[in-house]
């Protein structure tokens, strides 16, 4: 009987806080998305807000993956795309989602949710490569997942270098499949999102960002936990990327990912430029790059 209480008082408090009356009783203070790509620091994003606001880190992964492919595959129209993520927020209530996959949908967040900003962290190509590399080799993945990854990396475009066999034998895709996937997905956000509305942090530098980010979202600095930014490090690496001719690598980098390399790593301060990435130098000067 004492079970059967406890699950209708949790089905009761599911049902309010997806309600109206839920978000008029606990309005928005703010609504960020963190849209970096995996592997960039979106958990210490989360972790570092989780404290002081209501805060998910990939929140309903499977469910919105689920969204992303039919999408892709054409069976949702975009309408419906952007009707569900509407719904998704109004349930969720979140004022900082940080999810890697936001970036698959961040056309629409951008247009659904005007007064929405958004955080872009981003990690050298070279180390976020290193770092996806053992993600996928040592990490569990489930059907969704897989699929998703298979979407971003058809059988068409895998084609492997002498050297990269051992990548082939480990399941994992070609070395420019991932660079390519690096550089889309940064393009995708830098391209969506009016600069007046994004920031951008360097990964290594999110630790020191904490009064920018304050200042971008018009909050106080001390509800942000500097001591959350590094959550997630790995302790050791597989060493396969090291296995790789470095030649080849270089080669897939000045391929795929040279110019926005440089426009997020390279250019000095005081550069400036015209066209859809000089937001992004600007901003990354302002934390510090």
């Amino acid at each position: 009987m004492a079970a059967f209480a406890r699950g209708l008082r949790s089905t009761a408090r599911r049902r309010y806080e997806g309600s109206i009356a839920w978000r008029l009783v606990h309005p928005r203070r703010i609504h960020v998305f963190c849209v970096g790509a995996g592997k960039t620091g979106t958990h210490s994003i989360a972790g570092m807000f989780d404290r002081h606001y209501r805060t998910a880190h990939e929140p309903e992964t499977e469910l919105l993956i689920e969204v992303i492919l039919a999408e892709a595959e054409g069976r949702m129209s975009a309408s419906e795309v952007a009707a569900w993520l509407r719904r998704r927020d109004r349930r969720l209530w979140l004022e900082m989602d940080a999810s890697g996959l936001n970036g698959a949908v961040v056309r629409h967040l951008v247009g659904l949710f005007p007064e929405a900003r958004f955080i872009l962290t981003v990690r050298d190509c070279h180390s976020w490569l290193d770092s996806l590399l053992d993600h996928h080799l040592t990490r569990p993945t489930t059907d969704s997942w897989r699929r998703l990854r298979d979407l971003r990396c058809p059988p068409a475009e895998r084609r492997y270098t002498r050297t990269e066999e051992i990548l082939r034998e480990n399941g994992l895709f070609p070395i420019g499949a991932y660079l390519k996937q690096w550089a889309a997905h940064n393009r995708a956000v830098l391209e969506a999102v009016p600069p007046e509305r994004l920031l951008v942090v360097r990964t290594e530098r999110i630790g020191e960002s904490v009064d920018r980010l304050a200042a971008f979202l018009g909050i106080p600095a001390d509800t942000i936990d500097r001591s959350q930014a590094h959550l997630y490090r790995r302790a050791t690496g597989s060493g396969i990327l090291a296995k790789i001719d470095p030649r080849l690598v270089e080669e897939r980098i000045a391929e795929h990912c040279a110019e926005l390399m440089r426009v997020l790593f390279e250019d000095p301060p005081g550069t400036t430029t015209s066209g859809p990435w000089s937001a992004a130098r600007s901003d990354r000067r302002a934390v510090g790059a």
